[in-house]
């Protein structure tokens, strides 16, 4: 990441079932799209910091970054995530007003995210991780 780019930092919120698979937590953008919590980087918090905080306030929860993160460019900034394991869901959050939120099975992560770097990230996650 140099110094100059636009960096996007977020998370990729899942919960393990007890069935043995698991769910990815999306939010809705300001514009109405299903996507993942992300924000710009706070220098003074750092990367994994930014990420989490992002994950308060746009989604709601705490938890922790379990691996390493996943990144792509896209018009010429660079969208970091960390595949972070979700320990709390708050019934109140900074942005609740503004965002809804929603527990989805991999399987339909398709019917809700349509831009295909997110898609793809999801899916390496998938196969990386379970």
């Amino acid at each position: 990441m140099g110094n100059n780019c636009a960096c996007k930092l977020g998370v990729i919120p899942y919960r393990n079932l007890k069935c043995g698979k698991f769910e990815i937590l999306l939010v809705t953008t300001l514009g109405g799209k299903w996507s993942l919590p992300k924000g710009n980087l706070i220098k003074r918090l750092g990367p994994t910091r930014t990420a989490q905080l992002e994950a308060y306030e746009e989604a709601g929860i705490s938890g922790k970054i379990i691996d390493q993160p996943l990144s792509f460019e896209r018009q010429s900034k660079q969208f970091t995530y960390y595949p972070f394991k979700v320990h709390k869901v708050f019934k109140d959050w900074p942005e609740s007003s503004l965002r809804t939120r929603r527990w989805i099975s991999m399987d339909e992560v398709g019917s809700y995210v349509k831009r295909k770097p997110i898609l793809k990230i999801l899916k390496t996650v998938n196969e990386k991780l379970f």
